[in-house]
């Protein structure tokens, strides 16, 4: 039996249910996003496109969805849910290449598709690449999940499906570090290639580069370049792994449960490209989330490191404009790789929505920055309150692309 086969065959493990309820939140939000957005660009295609890259089997041994699943179930709550469903369609497109995982699927679809969505499901993506480009390029709004098992992925190649039209599509992908790593370093035949495959790199990028730490900073900044010229926010989070066999005991009301021990690796990555802020933010929220749900530490945050390293940011900005939109500074205020042992081990508060506001109105009432072109309505009317006072941004108040490019930031010292 292979590793992918006992993958979906044993239960899903705690790490795969993280990776599947950020996918979930993620998904959620993008769909909700363009439903809204949609309304409002009557010349855009009402239709929603989501594609699985590497569907698998669709459920785990234990009767757990798979990711499949999991977005049919987002989409049929959408449908039962939404007050105003603006989308003419919502299309699935779904590829496995394992013939026994792939009949498995059809079946788990034909059972939860209960809004008879149009679904499709192919072979290996690799080999249905025209009809999968052609696919994005006619779409409008979407979102396409790629969760390889170790080389299946060639980024460069699946960046090419979105050459010719990207806007209004998020994408989420899964990268395996360690077994990047782990190939470079047994040095077997085509390894080297497969790894420049997986992260899109050039071979006199990667060669020189001998210590695993190097390495994978090398991986990350490279990946980040690759999906940063389709996408202005490119975020990725660090999956814990699961210890084998290691497990600790929790009550729960009357018994108590096995939950299995989760070991901060920072070697799995999930990483989400996408143009729109809100997007990011629910990416970035839910992942802390999991973080605070598996510890039960909720934090109390201060928004210092968060105000220094903006502070850095609008340094640098400084040498070259005199004033910087919101928008591209929140892009470069959130734009990441980030380690769950930082969060675990340091403390650490990710850079959400409305830590950066709050943040932001910190520097403002230093009098270190100001506000240039803040409509009215974006802005406090009374005095001090969770997020700032008067005259300071509210983060509930700014919910549109206008805002988030009008809204511009000077530093004044």
């Amino acid at each position: 039996m292979g590793k992918v086969d006992k993958h979906f065959e044993e239960a899903k493990k705690e790490h795969t249910r993280i990776k599947h309820k950020i996918f979930k939140r993620t998904l959620q939000k993008s769909l909700y996003i363009a439903n809204y957005a949609t309304r409002k660009k009557p010349n855009i295609i009402p239709e929603y496109l989501y594609i699985d890259f590497f569907a698998g089997s669709g459920e785990f041994g234990d009767g757990s969805k798979g990711s499949p699943l999991i977005a049919l179930e987002v989409f049929n709550n959408f449908l039962e849910k939404s007050k105003s469903n603006n989308f003419e369609d919502i299309v699935i497109y779904l590829a496995e290449k394992k013939d026994s995982h792939r009949e498995n699927l059809m079946k788990l679809v034909n059972l939860h598709n209960y809004h008879n969505l149009k679904t499709e499901i192919y072979t290996d993506w690799n080999k249905n690449k025209q009809k999968f480009e052609e696919i994005i390029s006619t779409s409008s709004w979407g979102f396409l999940y790629a969760d390889p098992y170790a080389s299946e992925l060639n980024l460069n190649e699946f960046l090419n499906l979105l050459e010719k039209n990207n806007i209004f599509k998020d994408v989420m992908i899964l990268f395996n570090m360690r077994y990047l790593i782990r190939t470079i370093a047994n040095n077997y035949k085509g390894a080297f290639e497969r790894v420049l495959n997986v992260i899109g790199a050039k071979a006199n990028e990667v060669e020189k580069i001998s210590e695993s730490h190097e390495f994978q900073k090398l991986c990350k900044k490279i990946i980040w370049e690759n999906l940063f010229s389709y996408k202005y926010f490119v975020i990725g989070v660090a999956l814990p792994i699961v210890r084998k066999g290691k497990t600790k005991e929790l009550p729960l009301f009357n018994e108590v449960i096995k939950k299995q021990i989760l070991v901060n690796t920072d070697f799995f990555y999930l990483v989400l490209a996408t143009d729109n802020y809100d997007v990011a933010d629910e990416f970035i929220k839910s992942y802390e989330s999991e973080v605070e749900n598996y510890y039960k530490d909720k934090k109390n945050v201060s928004y210092e490191k968060i105000a220094k390293r903006l502070t850095e940011v609008l340094l640098k900005v400084k040498e070259s404009k005199e004033t910087i939109p919101l928008y591209e500074f929140l892009i470069a205020g959130v734009t990441d790789f980030y380690s769950w042992k930082d969060i675990v081990n340091n403390n650490y508060a990710l850079p959400t929505k409305n830590r950066i506001i709050a943040a932001l109105n910190m520097l403002r009432q230093r009098k270190i920055i100001e506000y240039v072109n803040a409509p009215r309505h974006v802005l406090y009317q009374k005095e001090k309150n969770k997020y700032g006072g008067k005259g300071d941004l509210n983060p509930s108040k700014i919910k549109s692309k206008n805002d988030l490019e009008t809204i511009q930031i000077k530093v004044i010292r």
